[in-house]
């Protein structure tokens, strides 16, 4: 191992040896084995090349920590990232002349659940041709200062203004013939919601089975991104499609300040939450995870932090006791919300009764639950469970928004994306994806 990882530094970095000392490096396994940059708008926080990686790879491993170097590069442009975002501005623009438009209703769970319930719908417009209007309301994500409307939480479609400017005349969507499973489909993602049991149960199960990689592979894909691959495919989307409103760029700004977050200097994202698989009510609801302390996610901490000299963390939690928990790990310096709204609630049932009962304010809730993920995604290096949307949501943002992969670890399972299918494969069992 010592021979193959000499082979490999001096292969890469002949011009930089004299500093390795000042690096550790760790060996990783296939296409880990890749250049580390520094991001352009910071100091010294990491990123690995786009076109080094097999983006994939994130479905098949449950962490990411590639050896790091110094360079003096900056992130080159990754001309596809630069096709798909230039192409859902258009869509999603009100200069999108299609002639068909699709508005996707959210499907009503946990927040993440729900925020990726849309991104087939946009699959399907990417891969057919049709403009993407703002989707309609929330059913239980509103509360007294927010009547579900998308702007409560995520900006307006419509602010995606002088799209025709970001396509060439050769880039620009056209329409495709479609079968009639998929003209249904079209009208099935407006009125979307679970039918299990129900009249509406095989249309859905059709439309989330013909837009599902696991399925169908690379069909599911639109096929102008299909070399690209499925993690390429649905960060972009899921960074284009959700846009924080200014309510949410406002508290997660205040939480920063609050925080005394760092400046310029790199931290690492800790997600810890104690909901369904810590609520005795939930067992056996196949979320697929096991209930998990903050003492169970820091071998992993332990081991990004001595690898890449980190010792910020920023902690995403939904107990005060994860948070009281810090005090026995001084070696690191946290960053946290010092109140969590709702938690005493949360222990006891699941998000979706608790919102549904009135128990929490929808609004509330969900604006500090996509405020928690602005600021996941505004970390260098992710740890949590790839079994959590809120874990998988945040680390498509924060590799699409800087086109370029960041470490990160998952304690049960690698990436996936499948709303509506439960094919999730984990330590503990499957999950929906």
């Amino acid at each position: 191992m010592a021979l193959q990882l000499s082979l490999i530094l001096f292969g890469l970095i002949p011009s930089c040896l004299c500093l390795l000392s000042e690096y550790k490096a760790v060996l990783v396994s296939g296409d880990d084995l890749t250049d580390f940059l520094p991001r352009g708008n910071v100091t010294s926080p990491l990123c690995a090349r786009m076109d080094g990686v097999s983006l994939d790879s994130v479905m098949k491993q449950k962490e990411y920590l590639p050896i790091l170097h110094p360079s003096n590069n900056g992130v080159s442009s990754y001309q596809p990232a630069e096709h798909i975002k230039n192409e859902l501005k258009f869509l999603m623009s009100p200069e999108c002349d299609l002639g068909r438009s699709i508005r996707a209703k959210p499907m009503d769970n946990g927040l993440g659940s729900t925020m990726m319930s849309v991104v087939k719908p946009f699959i399907h417009a990417l891969s057919s041709g049709y403009c993407l209007e703002t989707p309609s309301d929330f059913t239980l994500w509103k509360g007294k200062d927010c009547p579900g409307k998308w702007e409560c939480f995520f900006k307006n479609f419509s602010q995606h203004v002088d799209a025709h400017s970001y396509l060439a005349a050769d880039r620009k969507p056209v329409i495709r013939e479609e079968n009639d499973k998929l003209k249904t489909c079209s009208e099935w993602w407006e009125k979307q919601y679970d039918a299990a049991g129900l009249e509406d149960e095989g249309l859905q199960n059709d439309c989330q089975w013909m837009f599902s990689y696991i399925y169908e592979g690379k069909d599911a894909l639109p096929f102008q991104y299909r070399d690209q691959g499925l993690f390429f495919t649905i960060a972009y989307i899921t960074a284009m499609a959700f846009k924080p409103s200014a309510a949410v760029e406002q508290l997660a700004e205040r939480r920063r300040r609050d925080m005394n977050w760092p400046k310029n200097e790199p931290i690492i994202g800790l997600h810890v939450r104690l909901g369904d698989a810590c609520i005795t009510s939930e067992l056996g609801f196949g979320h697929g995870r096991v209930c998990n302390e903050l003492a169970d996610f820091i071998p992993s901490l332990k081991r990004m932090s001595e690898q890449y000299g980190i010792k910020n963390v920023f902690l995403a939690a939904d107990s005060e006791r994860v948070k009281k928990d810090t005090k026995n790990y001084p070696e690191y310096q946290w960053f946290f919300e010092k109140v969590i709204p709702g938690q005493g609630e949360l222990e006891k049932m699941a998000i979706e009764d608790a919102l549904d009962q009135g128990v929490i304010d929808g609004y509330q809730e969900g604006l500090g639950a996509v405020a928690d993920i602005l600021l996941l995604a505004k970390t260098d290096m992710l740890i949590g469970k790839f079994t959590s949307h809120i874990e998988r949501v945040a680390y498509q943002i924060m590799v699409a928004e800087d086109d370029c992969v960041k470490p990160f670890i998952s304690l049960d399972a690698p990436w996936c994306f499948d709303h509506g299918v439960k094919s999730g494969k984990g330590d503990y069992g499957t999950f929906w994806c």
